[in-house]
């Protein structure tokens, strides 16, 4: 025979995880919802553009590093890396979303059963 008590407790515990997996959708979606891929990419390609701008004077090409003021990455290339940067987090945050909706409907029924 099933001790009630324990079949109680996996039935809170399966409760609490799918809402606390349910809260991380939630925030996939907004995440994803509240800004557009193009502004991300923007935001992105910004950071990258001043961080890979021109090198000082004082870097060599031995240590990876442009000669004489140029650039470290060329525009065109930060620009399609930050492209693939923000689709990439996007897939990935889908990934959760989808993932993590499949997980909260069996923890749900784990929840849920027995109650009648």
């Amino acid at each position: 025979r099933r001790d009630p008590a324990l079949v109680a407790a996996v039935r809170s515990a399966a409760g609490a995880a799918a809402d606390a997996i349910a809260g991380v959708v939630d925030a996939a979606v907004h995440a994803c919802a509240g800004s557009s891929e193009v502004d991300d990419a923007r935001r992105v390609f910004g950071a990258m553009d001043e961080w890979c701008g021109p090198a000082s004077s004082s870097s060599s090409s031995s240590s990876g590093g442009a000669v004489g003021g140029g650039r470290l990455l060329d525009s065109g290339y930060a620009a399609e890396a930050a492209k693939k940067v923000v689709a990439s987090h996007r897939s990935t945050l889908g990934a959760v979303r989808d993932h993590g909706e499949r997980l909260v409907a069996q923890l749900r029924v784990v929840a849920n059963r027995g109650e009648r």
